[in-house]
Formats: structure tokens, C-alpha cells, sequence
């Protein structure tokens, strides 16, 4: 039931799910039959979720599937003696369809699905390739299994908002995006990837870098997103807006075993700028495979990025005219998955009455239990001091301002008290959450817990490493065999702003590592680095920052910061997409010179690496070939710092 906003009994509460990135149609793919044991499972799950979370329909962000048809590889699996093309459409039909009749005979009959990079064969993509050049058939079949009725073949949702149609005709989205009323709800669904002629990565403004397909709203696309907007103002029954397409628009976003591809140009984007015009309330996206919501720094518009991996995430929004009630729901129980026992992790109310909210009445009082706090500085309940958005556990509003990442060497404690979802552990096929994962061949069984905004997700994994106090100074011992390693991907991403604080205290001449943020899934076929990493190194005593093995930024003269004493380091990327000779690096607090690097480009992070302290981490295993100068790190180490902006004098002064 919902509590604190006044409505009447005809304010029509109903609810819907979401469920981005479900990842579980791929086996239809191949054997679309209703009888197996698949579909059953399949079944059984998302009619439990039907009979104890109900909801009227299913939305679906994207990324139902695997999608890589055009593979060698499926077709071995697959017809084999079809074309590429044939294979795309023939997969997708069986795909789509059998997913379609799995939720409607669970009780969804109507479900709402965006296309994801996975819809297109996953990212990336080269021009002239088989996937490329199948672009029409993977999103023929998407189209059959989803936007048909299945019956008589004819087009969904077709009827017009006000004077708008429903779809962008004359366009290559025409029947991919589409805006849908249920009730006193406006569904506007976009397939926001969108076919260059070529090749694209704009290093300077950090656009593109997936191959011939970007992500971006424009032309005549945006000018339809915009006039369907405009008719939904003027039409009393409709109470929300809700705007989904597959990836977040505003960063930076908590991701894990993901691509963590993005929409170009962000919040500056003339996509994201229309919602705010247009008074969108909720922008949902999937992609990264985690949660995060982040507030338009000049509207009440939410990000709302989440995850609905084999369900053991999803969401819940109950709605009145009044309110949207978003519920995160996590996944508990002893077996590895489909436990069917779900518990609150976090809660959104946005209160559009005009009635002040801030009290606990506000939430349902079964959102209010279980709880992780998203920040350490957060409570699980809801903050008294919230006006007409309210949140808290996973939905809490990220704050993009303070440290995203802070580790302050104080405590560690058992992994498994600290669930990282998604979290791909030593146990994985046995059990939900992991007691031991392994990095570099050295079993981690606890965790450091993050204190930055990004929290618990972002909590590094350790072995062999020592804390100790020195007066009010905590600190960890690195030896060799020391492993920290963060899960959580990112929050790198393209042109995107990084910086990093940290203070050692070491007596040793060799190489070592500090920070190291790099490849996880490879370098791609020619093993070059066409995107970056981001690795602070203490090199004889002097650091030193890399964006790839033959780019680095260099002091003008040597240190010797090897002197057995503490010493602050910290490099700020001055503004987005800045070249390396632009970063800013302090020592103990002063800017210091620094040389031209080789190379300079703009810097393109790659999106999908992980960041480690002392080593190497859970990144790729050819960094030791790649830089086998590179030593652990081996010393004390105190207070890191990982900021998703830049810094100044306040920040240094924070440890």
C-alpha cells in the first residue's frame, strides 16, 4: 500500500516493473520451444514476481539477450547453412517471441522494451563486418517479437499522443521507438543507437568510440521526441513522463561487468535537455548492471539506472496520480539463483502533491527495513531534511561532488557482509553471495569498505594486507603478495573527469604501482591502446601518471619520495577529455612541473576497466607484459581519494 500522499479512490494507484539488462532470452534464441526446461524456469520466475510484487506491465531498458547471431561461433549452434542475415532474423524471431510468451503467460501482457547494444549484436561495432552489415535484420526480428501484436502481425502502439503520432516516422527508429499511454502514465521508448557512416571516436569532446554505431537522439528523431513532449503537456490525463532507452545519460554511474558505454554528450545533450524542458520526471536506463540515481542539477529530472540481471534486481513503481514510488528489490537466499526471496534495498518517492514530505510516512514501511545505506554518511530511513524527492539504500541521490571512492584504512571486514551485486566470486555457481574471490592467483576472503558516495558497490576486495594507527592516522601495510582490488567498473568512461589522491610512505627504489585503473576484457585484435588507462606509479621515487605504455606524464625534476616518510600525491584532470600534459599533479599539497608527454592525445578512458591500489588488480593479465618494469607497491599507504571531478587545495586537505 502506498503511504503518505493524499489521494482519493480515484487516482487509479497501480504499479509497474523494471527490469534493464535481464539477460536470460538468449536460450530462446536457439530453441524457442514453450516446453523445456528453460521456459519453465524462466516461467516459474517471473510468476513469482507477478503474484507477490504484481504490477500491470514490464518495462525493459534493453539487453534481454546475448545477440551475437552473426558469430561463427552461433552458427555452430544455429543453422548453420543459413547467411548471416537469415540466421540474425530467424535468432530474433525465435528470441523475442518465446521471451514475449514466457512473461504474457506469466501474467505480463504488456511489456514495453527498449533496444540494447546486445538487441544490435553487442557492442563494438566495425564497418563492413557481418554484424554491421545485419544492423536491418537484428532489429527486423526485435521488431516482430516485441512491437507486433502476434496474432493478426500488425503494428503496436500506434495511437497518436494529442497531435504527435506514437512513432518517429521517416526515420530509420520508426519502429523502434515509440511513446505508449498506459493509465496516467506517458511511456516514451527510444532506440538511441544510431549508425554512422564510419568509423566514430571524437577524442576531443569524448563521443563515440563503439565503431559505426553511437548512442544519440537527433535530426528529425529528437524533433518527434520533442513534439510527442510537447502534446503530453497539454493533456490532462497524463500525470508523468517516463523516458527509457538503454543507456545513462548523466555521469558518472556505478557499473560492474559491463561496457559501460554512454549517450554522447551527456546532460549537454540536446536529448536530455528536452526532457528537462518538457518536465520528464523519470529517465530509465539499464547498461551498467547496478544501481544509481542521480537529479538534474537544475530540475527535478531523475536518472534512474538499475539492474534486472536474471531478476536477482529489479524494480517496483507504484503510482497515483500524485507520485511515482520506485522500490529496489535485491535478491537473498543460499542457492546461486531463482531463491524467489527478495528484500528491499533501497527506495525513491517523488511527491508531486505539493504536500511537504520528509517524515517515514512517506515510504511504505516495508521499503524501510534492509536497507544498505548507498553513503556511510546516509541512514537507511529517510532523511528528514528531503523535500519532494525522497530517497534511500541504493536509490539514494548520488552526490557527484564528494569522493566517489574513498578507502581509509580503518577496517576490514568479511567479504560476504559486504555484497558487491553482480560480483562474478570464486563460489559463483554454488552460492549468491561470495565469501572468496581471487585476484592474481591470491584468494581474498574480506573487504575494504568504501566510505565515498559511491559506496558498498565500490568496496575493494584484499588479502595480505595489514592495518595499523598511527595517533589518529590509519593506514595499510602493502607487501608483494598484497592484493586490493575494486569489483565495480569504472567509473572511467570516455572523456569523463578523474582524480586521485593518495599518501605513502615507502623506503623502497623499485617501480611500483599505486593506482592502477586498466583493461579488463583485452586490449581488441591489434592489442593497441586505442583507449586509455589511468595508472599513477612511484618510479625510484619520482611519480608518474600513464594513459598507455608510451604515454606518461613526467615531473620536470626527479623526487625522492622513497624516504621512508609520508608524502601526499594527487593528479586532477583539469577539465574533460583534457590531454595528459593538461593534468594537474601535485606533492604534498603544491602543483609541481611536469614535462610533454609522448602522444598527447585528448584522453579517451577506456569504459569498462577496474581500478586496483598496490598492483595490477583485476585488470587484463597482459599488464605484467605490458609494463614488466611495474612492481607491487610495497610500503604503507593512507587515505586514497577517487574523485569523478577536479580538485583544489580543500581536497588535498582532506586526509
Amino acid at each position: 500500500m502506498f503511504f503518505g500522499v493524499p489521494h482519493s479512490a480515484d487516482d487509479g494507484e497501480w504499479s509497474f516493473i523494471v527490469l534493464a539488462d535481464w539477460h536470460n532470452a538468449e536460450g530462446f534464441a536457439v530453441d524457442p520451444g514453450n516446453k523445456t526446461t528453460t521456459f519453465r524456469r524462466k516461467y516459474d520466475q517471473i510468476q513469482y514476481i507477478k503474484q507477490t510484487y504484481g504490477g500491470d506491465l514490464v518495462v525493459l531498458p534493453g539487453d534481454s539477450n546475448n545477440g551475437k547471431w552473426d558469430t561463427k561461433a552461433f552458427a555452430k549452434k544455429f543453422k548453420p547453412n543459413l547467411t548471416v542475415q537469415q540466421r540474425v532474423l530467424q535468432a530474433g524471431k525465435n528470441c523475442y517471441g518465446t521471451m514475449r510468451k514466457v512473461f504474457r503467460e506469466a501474467g505480463y501482457e504488456k511489456i514495453l522494451m527498449a533496444v540494447g547494444d546486445h538487441e544490435l549484436g553487442g557492442n563494438a561495432w566495425a564497418p563492413n563486418t557481418s554484424k554491421t552489415n545485419a544492423m536491418g535484420k537484428y532489429r527486423a526480428g526485435f521488431v516482430e517479437g516485441f512491437n507486433r501484436d502476434p496474432t493478426t502481425g500488425e503494428d503496436m502502439f500506434t495511437k497518436p499522443i494529442g497531435a504527435a503520432p506514437s512513432k518517429p516516422s521517416n526515420t530509420r527508429f520508426k519502429f523502434t521507438s515509440y511513446a505508449h499511454q498506459h493509465k496516467n502514465i506517458l511511456f516514451v521508448t527510444v532506440d538511441a543507437f544510431y549508425t554512422k557512416r564510419k568509423n566514430f571516436i571524437d577524442r576531443k569532446h569524448g563521443l563515440g568510440g563503439e565503431g559505426q554505431i553511437t548512442c544519440t537522439v537527433v535530426y528529425k528523431h529528437l524533433k518527434w521526441f520533442e513534439s510527442v513532449l510537447s502534446e503530453a503537456k497539454k493533456d490532462s490525463t497524463i500525470k508523468h513522463i517516463i523516458v527509457q532507452a538503454h543507456l545513462p545519460i548523466i555521469q558518472p554511474v556505478r557499473k560492474v561487468s559491463c561496457s559501460g558505454q554512454f549517450m554522447d554528450y551527456g546532460e549537454e545533450s540536446e536529448f536530455w535537455k528536452t526532457m528537462v524542458k518538457y518536465d520528464v520526471d523519470i529517465y530509465l536506463a539499464g547498461e551498467v548492471h547496478t544501481n544509481t540515481v542521480t537529479r538534474d542539477p537544475e530540475s527535478d529530472l531523475l536518472q534512474i539506472v538499475s539492474r534486472g540481471n536474471s531478476i536477482n534486481n529489479f524494480l517496483k513503481v507504484e503510482v497515483t496520480d500524485y507520485s511515482l514510488n520506485v522500490t529496489a528489490y535485491n535478491e537473498i537466499g543460499v542457492k546461486a539463483r531463482e531463491n524467489n526471496n527478495y528484500v528491499a534495498y533501497g527506495n525513491l518517492m517523488l511527491n508531486k502533491s505539493g504536500v511537504t514530505s520528509g517524515s517515514k510516512a512517506s515510504i511504505p514501511s516495508n521499503a524501510l527495513s534492509n536497507l544498505p545505506s548507498s553513503s556511510p554518511r546516509s541512514s537507511p530511513s529517510v532523511k528528514p531534511s528531503c523535500d519532494h524527492i525522497c530517497s534511500s539504500g541504493v536509490l539514494e541521490l548520488l552526490d557527484r561532488t564528494s569522493a566517489l571512492v574513498h578507502l581509509n584504512f580503518e577496517q576490514i571486514v568479511p567479504l560476504e557482509t559486504r555484497q558487491v551485486v553482480g560480483m562474478r566470486h570464486d563460489d559463483k555457481g554454488k552460492i549468491l553471495v561470495g565469501k572468496r574471490i581471487t585476484i592474481r592467483e591470491i584468494e581474498c576472503t574480506d573487504s575494504l569498505p568504501n566510505q565515498g558516495s559511491f559506496g558498498q558497490p565500490y568496496d575493494a576486495q584484499v588479502a595480505g594486507i595489514g592495518l595499523a594507527l598511527n595517533g589518529t592516522q590509519s593506514y595499510g601495510i602493502f607487501t608483494a603478495k598484497t592484493r586490493l582490488g575494486i569489483y565495480g567498473t569504472g567509473p572511467h568512461g570516455a572523456g569523463s573527469i578523474i582524480s586521485y589522491s593518495v599518501r605513502i610512505r615507502t623506503s623502497r627504489g623499485s617501480n611500483m604501482i599505486l593506482v592502477h585503473y586498466g583493461h579488463v576484457f583485452g586490449f581488441g585484435q591489434n592489442k593497441k591502446f586505442t583507449k586509455n588507462i589511468f595508472t599513477l606509479t612511484l618510479e625510484k621515487g619520482t611519480p608518474k601518471l600513464y594513459v598507455n605504455a608510451n604515454s606518461v606524464l613526467v615531473p620536470e625534476q626527479s623526487y625522492k619520495l622513497n624516504d621512508g616518510k609520508w608524502h601526499d600525491i594527487a593528479v586532477s584532470m583539469p577539465s574533460k577529455s583534457c590531454t595528459l600534459s593538461e593534468v594537474v599533479m601535485y606533492i604534498d599539497g603544491d602543483i609541481i612541473e611536469t614535462g610533454m608527454p609522448q602522444n598527447d592525445e585528448h584522453i579517451f578512458f577506456i569504459t569498462s576497466g577496474r581500478m586496483s591500489l598496490g598492483g595490477f588488480g583485476y585488470s587484463h593479465k597482459k599488464f605484467e607484459t605490458i609494463f614488466p618494469r611495474l612492481k607491487p607497491f610495497t610500503g604503507k599507504m593512507a587515505h586514497f581519494y577517487m574523485w569523478g571531478r577536479s580538485i583544489g587545495d580543500s581536497d588535498l586537505k582532506l586526509g
